[in-house]
């Protein structure tokens, strides 16, 4: 056949179907040459400088590079080209995030990575696509999108093993060492950028700084940020949802403006609270609200209510509280800046159980509860705002219910599980917990991995009642039936836990949750 005479067919076919996408495809009696001839794809094949040339050509066209990556992976050639990606096709990914093998994964997310480039998907992330079309060299991306997982299941820490056959791959096909030093750090910190806008607080500029440390510039911060999102949305397909976009959105525009020293950039905690102080004060008196009844009800919060808002919820909020000045407890709904998303904040003062009972309230109403912020002022009320998954139509039960919740002399927590279908497999690992303390010093952060299941919040929070713990603020993170959740917390004289209080909060938690976890099980029923 043509391959034992011409070798460098086994790629080139596939540049050619790529350039004249009227071809429509490979014939059978081809197909069988190719896998009849994949053994020369050898060490010798695979050093030759126009083979070498012939898959960085595949990877620079302008259209069809997902394409004839899934063909090349179907018949083989991917595989022994790139033996250590041969090495990933069909396994099984062992963590219950993953839907996908990692191969398909992989080629999920270059596909993904594609479609920023796409005009015609352009309105499906905006950011995304104006972002693409910054990049210098989008075939950087797509070498770090085949490599980000290369190393999955050799045991250590994938992003560093990758790293190496990254580094490999590039000096083999002749990229610069500035063009190998961006591919290395994507492979590298390719979960940072998600980790961060999960689990870090976003308003604190210092985890801004840290992060546009780590990137380094924004061409760097530009790469990064699609493969998040491409990476992120080829895991599985509940992982991407609205709060998770506007997140990363949200330090993707922060660490911008730091790595260009806009004047917009905050340099402190404080500074930031007063500009946004600032910024809402305006935009209230547009509003044709007197400033001085502004600053008035003002007066009762600290810093930390501005710096842990937007200029827009706090408007939101003074708004419907200058509107309704005697109600309590006030409680308002919007949909947030998603579809499926609604932002509440109740305002009401302050006893003992309120975010318990609260979350029991909401997650009877079988709405996830995606973030959770407390701010209590100095005068004993709370101000709470969640960010929940549900649509405008239930405003209204939600306001019902809550406003019922709130009426009662003592507040209970009880969530009571409803009849769960058998779909929700719970599996005995016992959660894991883990703390640590802010840079400042002035709180505790508890992270929780568990297995989700209705009213876990309910008992965590009932949990921190018992053992007198503040929460400040919560973000909840469900991927599949796992849970990621993150709680920035103080003991009841405002302080970081002690070591003998994590101890015991870290027991109370596992042993609450082992025992809800066995009470839902039993209430399931077969379907």
């Amino acid at each position: 056949g043509m391959f034992a005479y011409y070798p460098y067919a086994l790629l080139e076919v596939f540049l050619i179907l790529q350039q004249h996408p009227h071809i429509k495809g490979i014939r059978a009696s081809t197909i069988r040459q190719i896998h009849a001839h994949l053994h020369l794809i050898d060490e010798r094949f695979r050093a030759d400088i126009k083979n070498r040339s012939l898959f960085m050509e595949i990877i620079r066209q302008p259209k069809g590079v997902t394409h004839e990556f899934r063909r090349m992976n179907q018949l083989g050639v991917l595989g022994a080209y790139l033996p250590e990606f041969g090495r990933i096709v069909g396994q099984m990914q062992h963590d219950l995030f993953h839907a996908y093998t990692v191969d398909e994964h992989t080629l999920f997310l270059v596909g993904n990575l594609r479609r920023f480039s796409c005009s015609e998907f352009k309105d499906e992330f905006p950011l995304c696509s104006e972002v693409f079309y910054q990049l210098p060299k989008p075939e950087l991306l797509y070498i770090a999108g085949i490599y980000h997982d290369i190393a999955k299941g050799r045991g250590g820490d994938h992003s560093i093993l990758g790293v190496k056959d990254a580094e490999q791959f590039c000096t083999q096909h002749n990229l610069s060492d500035y063009d190998t030093s961006i591919v290395t750090f994507l492979v590298r910190q390719h979960l940072a950028m998600s980790s961060t806008a999960q689990k870090k607080d976003l308003e604190d500029p210092e985890v801004i700084q840290d992060f546009a440390a780590l990137v380094g510039s924004v061409n760097r911060l530009n790469y990064l940020y699609l493969l998040t999102v491409a990476d992120i949305r080829a895991t599985n397909n509940n992982l991407w949802n609205g709060w998770r976009d506007s997140l990363l959105k949200q330090l993707y525009h922060s660490t911008h403006q730091w790595l260009e020293h806009t004047e917009a950039q905050a340099k402190s905690t404080q500074e930031k609270s007063y500009k946004k102080y600032q910024l809402a004060l305006d935009k209230l008196s547009e509003m044709g609200w007197p400033p001085q009844d502004i600053t008035q009800l003002w007066l009762e919060y600290d810093l930390d209510y501005f710096l842990r808002h937007s200029v827009d919820e706090i408007a939101w909020q003074t708004n419907g509280r200058l509107e309704h000045p005697d109600e309590e407890p006030l409680i308002l709904v919007r949909p947030h800046n998603e579809k499926q998303t609604l932002e509440l904040c109740i305002f009401t003062h302050d006893r003992r159980g309120l975010f318990a009972s609260m979350t029991a309230c909401l997650e009877q109403l079988q709405l996830n509860i995606l973030d959770a912020k407390i701010n209590i002022s100095n005068d004993g009320k709370t101000l709470n705002t969640f960010i929940v998954n549900g649509t405008q139509q239930r405003f209204e039960d939600i306001t019902a219910a809550l406003h019922k919740q709130l009426a009662r002399e003592h507040l209970i927590s009880g969530y009571k599980p409803q009849l769960m279908p058998r779909t929700t497999k719970l599996f005995q690992t016992e959660p894991v917990i883990k703390f640590s303390v802010n840079p400042q010093h002035t709180h505790t952060v508890m992270e929780l991995y568990t297995h989700d299941r209705p009213g876990l919040l309910s008992v965590v929070a009932q949990v921190f009642l018992s053992n007198q713990i503040q929460v400040i603020n919560a973000k909840m993170v469900t991927l599949g039936d796992q849970v990621e959740d993150v709680f920035f917390i103080t003991n009841s004289d405002d302080n970081a836990l002690t070591e003998t209080e994590q101890q015991r909060l870290d027991a109370e938690l596992k042993d609450k949750l082992v025992m809800q976890a066995e009470a839902v099980l039993s209430n399931s029923v077969a379907f």
